[in-house]
């Protein structure tokens, strides 16, 4: 039990600093609730994982952007997508709104933000997002290994799937799926399970760390980490030991053996490039910590958000049987017993528009990720003060009764036109939806990301009716019912699979 002796400083220098920080911020003239409910309900939400559902009652009270001010932090919600473009992309404002907060995560876990998730606008970030797409290779020779990759280990899938002999626990093995293709990625054929637990481990306890209201807490009382007996505590001990894991596990072991030359995975050809970079005098454009502050990206994006997707599209899938009949129906006419391949991708517009739809309705980031001013703006007759927090409240605009007809319920239709084709990405029901953010800090692996979710799909249900469990319910479909982490996500559930005749 805490000594009262430390108690009690803590508790005097807290109110202080509260003092202090509400001195010396300017106010904005953003619209919101008032200060004693603002941060009532604000705390509430927090505390109960809510924030997305109190912002939406926000932003139906108060408008398209809303200021609430938490003493410590203002905290602005942008409320409509056209705002959010505009916001991160115009000449006016996009130098001063596409930084991040800064951040315990970004601090610990991503070595002094020296990665692409939580690094500030500057030149260092450009740099490291062109490392990126190189290594990503998406293009040329890359997109057909890439392609092969995805075609075995789609099998890999199939088989582990039809060993089950009763109900299928589907959204665990899809879960599994994805972070094997992630470590394979990274990794490479040496990829083995203990590598996969130490990514999942390290996601996982990110997912819960960079929530916004542990984040507040652990940035502006950084002490509250050394405090015995705090949950937060020991959230911190457990994600650095995760971080430390994943590092040793996917970087150190590799980069004890490297040779020049090899590129068999994303961490072989970060160390080629970073070999190149030496024999240039650039080495620390491409030091070690920014290899692993990458490494820490692309395990945390790549398989927390895909597969929230995929098991939320699914989880729809079996739900709706019209629905997977005229997914299935697409899939017939235009690939047939032919294997899946990227090529199909551009004619098969009903599978892209039920993609997009499941990325609209389950909106598995909220917030997207947090943007900060980074110095005084001036938007839409308002004044938002510098080292704002600017939060995209796509969880609000992805279901406004306003832009979307009937939001809580799975459309895909509503992404296509009059013929049956996939809108344009200008059409203004595109424009509305805003999943990897926009401008500077869109997500460079977007993709990536849709080609994999469209590959899974495809695959799986050219070969396999999906029906629901015989022995136990299915969880709720609509996201209103989900538990709030970094990635929302549906529960857990099972299915039945019912093989596929061959097609004529």
């Amino acid at each position: 039990m805490l000594s009262e002796y430390v108690i009690i400083p803590l508790v005097l220098l807290t109110i202080l600093f509260l003092i202090y920080e509400v001195k010396k911020h300017k106010k904005t003239t953003v619209p919101g609730p008032p200060f004693v409910e603002g941060i009532r309900t604000l705390l509430k939400g927090l505390q109960q994982n809510t924030l997305h559902k109190i912002a939406a009652k926000w932003a139906a009270r108060y408008g398209d952007i809303v200021a609430v001010d938490a003493v410590f932090r203002q905290v602005v919600f942008v409320n409509n997508a056209g705002l959010a473009r505009k916001l991160l992309c115009d000449p006016n404002t996009k130098d001063l709104s596409n930084d991040r907060p800064p951040s315990f995560t970004g601090k610990e876990v991503f070595l002094s933000y020296t990665d692409i998730i939580t690094a500030p606008y500057n030149k260092d970030l450009s740099q490291r997002r062109r490392l990126f797409h190189n290594v990503l290779k998406f293009y040329g020779q890359g997109v057909h290994n890439f392609e092969h990759l995805m075609k075995t280990t789609s099998r890999q899938l199939i088989d582990r799937l039809t060993q089950y002999e009763a109900d299928v626990p589907l959204s665990m093995e899809l879960t599994r799926y994805i972070r094997w293709v992630v470590g394979l990625l990274l990794k490479g054929p040496h990829t083995c399970e203990e590598d996969l637990e130490a990514m999942v481990t390290f996601v996982n306890k990110v997912n819960e760390s960079y929530l916004f209201e542990n984040e507040i807490f652990l940035e502006t009382f950084p002490f509250v980490k050394h405090i015995p007996g705090l949950r937060l505590r020991q959230l911190v001990l457990e994600l650095r030991a995760a971080h430390t894991d994943l590092k040793n596990k996917v970087f150190v072991s590799i980069r004890e053996t490297f040779m020049k030359g090899e590129k068999n995975s994303i961490v072989t050809d970060l160390l080629d490039q970073q070999e190149e970079l030496k024999q240039k005098g650039n080495y620390t454009d491409l030091s070690d910590d920014v290899i692993i502050s990458l490494i820490s990206d692309i395990a945390a994006a790549a398989y927390a958000t895909t597969a929230g997707t995929l098991t939320t599209l699914f989880l729809q899938v079996i739900s709706d049987p019209k629905l997977q009949e005229r997914m299935y129906k697409e899939i017939r006419e235009v690939i047939g017993n032919d294997a899946p391949s990227f090529e199909y991708k551009r004619q098969m517009p009903y599978i892209e528009a039920t993609i997009l739809e499941t990325m609209r309705y389950s909106s598995v980031l909220p917030f997207l990720l947090p943007h900060y001013a980074r110095s005084d703006i001036n938007f839409e007759g308002h004044f938002i003060p510098k080292n704002t927090f600017l939060l995209i409240n796509s969880w609000y605009f992805h279901h406004r009764e306003d832009l979307w007809e009937d939001p809580w319920t799975f459309k895909p239709e509503r992404f296509l036109d009059s013929n049956g084709q996939l809108l344009e990405p200008d059409h203004p029901t595109r424009q509305n939806l805003l999943v990897f953010g926009a401008g500077r800090r869109a997500c460079p692996g977007e993709s990536f990301a849709r080609i994999r979710v469209f590959f899974v799909v495809v695959t799986l249900l050219q070969q396999y009716q999906f029906l629901p469990p015989e022995d136990e319910d299915l969880p709720s479909c609509c996201p209103r019912d989900w538990k709030q982490l970094t990635v929302i996500s549906p529960d857990q559930f099972k299915c039945r699979m019912k093989p596929r005749p061959m097609t004529s």
